[in-house]
């Protein structure tokens, strides 16, 4: 159960106070956002990007009186948020908060109001309006009261002992609690206020989202001068499940999301170690969407709880594989919360339903019963759910309850879908159009991306589209209902999918635009320059810029909005039928067949070629398009011959940054421009659709409906030789390892001749990013790859260790002391006298352990990492901005960096520690492991169990569990695609990749391109 802590948590609002005298200032037009009476909740994202700041106003209407909720969050500055009367009567505010959280809530009549949004310096915010039953006398509308009336919540007194119970319209501060008969006071006070941002459940299928969302910060509350500690907050076998370490015997409201739970009117459920349990039947209300943020707070009665009822029995599945490979058995298990449970008129296999694959076995894992362990194997490519329903009636045939006749609380189900890039075939139909990464449309609807995907872009969602468009790191696409789904980075809000239907979709920098059913447009994401405010009217097609749209209404007009240095968005006249925007220009072809193009003038981008057109593409800097003749015409920049159209007659052109591709009329592929990584060297064959992009470029084969791309790619490293190894180390999109015939083999981009290691036999190995060294058997170093700066310039002499970050590397000399060479502007080269027993590289920085005991740092000090404590140490650890050691007593000190606390280390004794840039783990002397740091992307969720290896990447860790297996936690990237099966000795982590080395030592790399993808050219 203590995998299932919920939520990241900010500390409880401090009080609220009516504004201060407000500076006047000339402000905009309000947004209007019309009557939102019958709306639940009201989401407004939007950036104030002024340098001074600005003011920004919201105006809407109430049929009705309603409670108000105002919540100001996400704040990249400190802002103040107010609501005024519609004839400019301050009504509430929130301004004294700080930069995390504005809040207030106040009861309005029917009426119109504005919403006030205000900064001194650029801030990025969400501004949320929650709707709830009016609750005490209402203010504003006719008969406004005075702001500083009873109505208003400053955060003291909260309105929670007011407030209605969800289902019943009962008060449940004021009147007699519906579930008990019990009254939990009308002196509620909060105690503890968070938000939950919801993450991916990752395959924990059995629960809803919200039974994997990270760790609690802060995780306690005060009550009476007891402290009590948040341990799980999760909805669990069909309901809401909140564990608390010590029980807290008042009566309390939980609210989250709007939605209110009175402990007493909770019950106490079965077989639950933690002393405060509660749990309240929600049927799966609670599920919200990853990515999505809800509210939750607590607040404390003076009453004391009366006796609860005891819960129905409940199940649910844990240990859910993430993904299965179309036809290799796994397994998960079964949990009920009382032992032995009853099958009636049969066995548990009995009772359990599998679509998509068949049941194996079903045995019980524990002595008590409570726990099955299940074996399924799957039908083929698609999903496999497992379900275990619950009964009507416990004389139904198959119905599990327990022995004294109780039916299960919920039906208990899991689902596995199937990998990636396995599940769908080869067949693609469609590539995206847009930077370093691809996504594809298969045949059957499922995308597959690949390539450098630094923010999760690589990662797509599950189910089945009809449309995609790629921005600079994130994408989205249109599902096969119509709705939209997005994936990679949300800093801008450019992963916050709009509602509705669409029909049309693009992407680019930040921002995407769609085309909604109705004709209408709706863009998000980005919007400093206005390019996600999309006009009103209806329209054809739509294109982006790096920072402008333009768009084609359906009377054949453009429309562009956005960025306006060099004219992007001022719009020719006339009427048109083809669109595209490259970075700062946008051409478009007249529905007389002629071409118009406008924005940034140099190299004669915007410069409008004569001649008539059927099609075009518009690169970074230069636009191709294919005449009515057939022909190809290119204009814009051409300093690598981008711009040198070919002869010939064609299908359709694309255009990259420096190169491009076109389909030939007998569906052959000519590519021309810039080639430095292989990216216009065309493959044979006929293909059915090409596109070019920054640094590669891939078609869609007529033979097979495979993608076949050429140029660099960024996932070859992934593609580790065959043969047994004994050690493997990640530069920078390439790798190196050592043969067990001490050989040294490496793969991957060889740019700089970082993969051309030199012949021989090795005992030790390390790589920096572009160069790699090692020990010969008579300790003597040879160098290979990059030397600009003296990176391969090894020392003679002999040495026993070796280690390189980024430009440098330091060996330790067999009379024990140090040499350094290579890149040294942080006199990172310039090693310490005395003797040492161990060096850790950092990325400008090196740390070694002397040999009695204490520490020497050298190099980049700005953060204070080349600065050790005192004191005697057994192990030493080096990253970019901080190190760690662990110290003979075997606790851990860090120092450097203290941002994301990557220096608050756990206490305890350790055995090993690895360091990442923004986050640090150790395996304690019980084999367990623990992280600390900076825990986006869920990366210092260190999961249970007991481990003997640590790797650790810039998003994600990976950990080799005793009986062998891998764990890996934090960003998707990290999610291991096959090595379920296997056992291993070794792995490491550089940025994105991992590779890990099997105990019959072979070596395993991911990410990788998926299936039906091939490359002809890798540089």
């Amino acid at each position: 159960m203590a995998a299932l802590v919920a939520g990241l948590l900010v500390p409880a609002p401090v009080s609220v106070g009516a504004s201060p005298e407000l500076q006047l200032r000339d402000i905009s037009e309000a947004t209007e956002l019309g009557d939102i009476t019958d709306e639940a909740k009201t989401v407004v994202n939007s950036t104030i990007d002024d340098a001074a700041g600005a003011v920004e106003r919201y105006r809407f209407e109430l049929s009705s009186p309603k409670s108000v909720e105002v919540v100001l969050r996400r704040l990249t500055a400190n802002a103040d948020v107010f609501v005024e009367s519609a004839g400019g009567e301050l009504l509430g505010s929130g301004t004294e908060l700080g930069r995390s959280d504005e809040r207030f809530s106040l009861t309005l009549a029917a009426g119109t109001y504005l919403v006030r949004v205000e900064s001194e310096s650029p801030v990025r915010y969400r501004l949320k309006l929650k709707l709830t039953e009016p609750v005490g006398e209402p203010i504003g509308g006719a008969s406004a009261e005075s702001p500083s009336g009873p109505s208003i919540d400053t955060g003291t007194e909260s309105l929670i002992g007011t407030r209605t119970d969800p289902g019943t319209g009962t008060d449940p501060g004021t009147g007699t609690d519906p579930g008990t008969g019990t009254d939990p006071g009308t002196d509620l006070v909060d105690v503890w206020s968070a938000s939950l941002d919801v993450a991916a459940a990752d395959g924990a299928a059995g629960y809803s989202l919200w039974a994997r969302l990270g760790s609690l910060s802060p995780d306690r509350f005060d009550v009476d001068g007891t402290t009590y500690q948040v341990m799980v907050l999760a909805e669990i076998a069909g309901g809401l499940y909140l564990g608390l370490r010590a029980s807290l015997d008042t009566d309390f409201v939980l609210e989250i999301d709007g939605q209110q739970f009175t402990a007493s009117e909770s019950q106490v459920p079965n077989g639950l170690v933690l002393r405060g349990t509660y749990w309240w039947p929600t049927d799966g209300l609670l599920s919200a969407s990853a990515s999505s943020t809800v509210d939750v707070s607590l607040s404390a009665a003076t009453d004391a709880l009366p006796e609860r009822s005891e819960a129905p029995p409940g199940a649910w599945f844990t240990g859910v594989p993430r993904t299965h490979d179309r036809s290799s058995q796994f397994t998960l298990r079964l949990n009920f919360d009382e032992a032995d449970p009853q099958v009636t008129g049969g066995s548990m296999a009995d009772a359990l339903t599998v679509t998509g694959g068949s049941l194996v076995s079903a045995s019980e894992a524990a002595t008590d019963g409570k726990t099955w362990e299940l074996t399924v194997t799957p039908d083929g490519p698609g999903d496999v759910t497992v379900t275990l329903p619950a009964a009507t009636d416990c004389a139904t045939d198959f119905a599990v309850c327990t022995a004294d006749g109780r039916m299960l609380r919920n039906t208990a189900q899991a689902t596995v879908p199937a990998r990636i890039g396995q599940s769908a075939g080869r067949g693609f139909t469609t590539l995206s159009d847009y930077g370093s990464y691809t996504c594809a449309l298969r045949a059957d609807g499922t995308i597959a991306c690949w390539g450098p995907a630094s923010y999760g872009e690589a990662n797509p969602p599950e189910g089945t589209f009809k449309a995609l468009a790629s921005g600079s790191i994130h994408a989205c696409a249109i599902r096969t209902d119509g709705t939209i789904a997005c994936w990679g980075d949300n800093s801008f809000y450019q992963g916050d999918a709009p509602a509705g239907t669409y029909s049309q979709i693009a992407a680019n920098g930040r921002t995407s635009c769609a085309i909604a059913t109705d004709a209408t447009i709706t863009c998000w994401g980005y919007n400093a320059f206005g390019q996600a405010m999309a006009p009103a009217g209806t329209f054809t097609a739509v294109t982006l810029g790096w920072e402008h749209v333009c768009a084609i209404r359906t009377d054949r007009t453009i429309a562009c909005w956005g960025y306006n240095d060099e004219d992007e968005a001022e719009a020719p006249a006339g009427t048109y039928k083809a669109i595209d925007a490259g970075e700062v220009h946008t051409c478009a072809i007249a529905t007389d067949d002629t071409m118009k193009c406008w924005g940034h003038y140099w190299d004669g981008r915007s410069t409008s070629p004569a001649g008539t057109y059927k099609s075009l593409s518009a690169g970074h800097a230069h636009t191709c398009a294919i005449t009515t003749d057939d022909t190809i015409t290119c204009w814009g920049k051409n300093a690598a011959g981008q711009a040198n159209a070919p002869s010939g007659t064609y299908k359709s052109v694309s255009t990259g940054v420096g190169h491009s591709c076109a389909l030939a009329a007998d569906d052959t592929i000519t590519c021309w421009g810039g080639n430095n990584t292989g990216e216009s060297d065309a493959p044979d064959g006929t293909y059915t659709e090409v596109v070019a992009y920054w640094e590669h470029s891939c078609a869609i084969s007529t033979e097979d409906g495979s993608a076949v791309c050429w140029g660099f790619d960024r996932d070859a490293m992934a593609k580790a030789p065959a043969g047994a190894h004994t050690q493997v180390a990640i530069g920078y999109f390439h790798a190196c390892a050592l043969q067990t015939d001490g050989t040294i083999a490496c793969w991957g981009d060889d740019s700089l001749g970082q993969t051309r290691a030199p012949a021989g036999t090795f005992t030790a190995m390390t790589v920096g990013y572009y160069h790699g060294c090692a020990l010969k058997p008579d300790g003597t170093i040879a160098c290979w790859g990059d030397n600009v700066l003296g990176q391969t310039r090894a020392p003679s002499g002999t040495f026993t260790a070796i280690a390189a970050r980024n430009d440098h590397t330091c060996a330790l000399s067999t009379d024990a002391t140090i040499a350094c060479w290579g890149y040294n502007h942080r006199g990172q080269t310039d090693a310490p006298d005395g003797t040492y027993t161990a060096i850790a590289a950092g990325a400008d920085h090196n740390c070694a352990l002397s040999t009695d005991g204490t520490i020497a740092c050298w190099g980049d000090n700005y953060y204070k990492q080349s600065r050790p404590p005192a004191g005697t140490y057994t192990a030493i650890a080096a990253h970019k901005t901080h190190s760690c050691a662990i110290a003979t007593d075997g606790s851990i000190t860090c120092w450097g960096d203290k941002r994301f606390r990557k220096t608050k280390a756990p206490g305890g004794t350790y055995t090993a520690i690895e360091l990442a840039q923004n986050h640090s783990c150790a395996i304690a002397v019980d084999a367990t492991v623990a992280c600390w740091g900076h825990s986006d992307w869920g990366r210092t969720n260190a999961p249970a169990g007991t481990y003997t290896a640590l790797a650790l990447g810039s998003r994600h860790s990976c950990a080799i569990a005793t009986d062998g297996s891998i764990v890996c936690w934090g960003h998707q990237w990290g999610t291991q695609p096959d090595t379920s099966t296997s056992t291993y000795s070794s792995v490491t982590i550089d940025d994105i990749h991992t590779c890990a080395i099997d105990t019959d030592g072979t070596i395993t790399c991911w990410p990788r391109s998926p299936d039906g993808v091939r490359w002809t050219t890798s540089t």
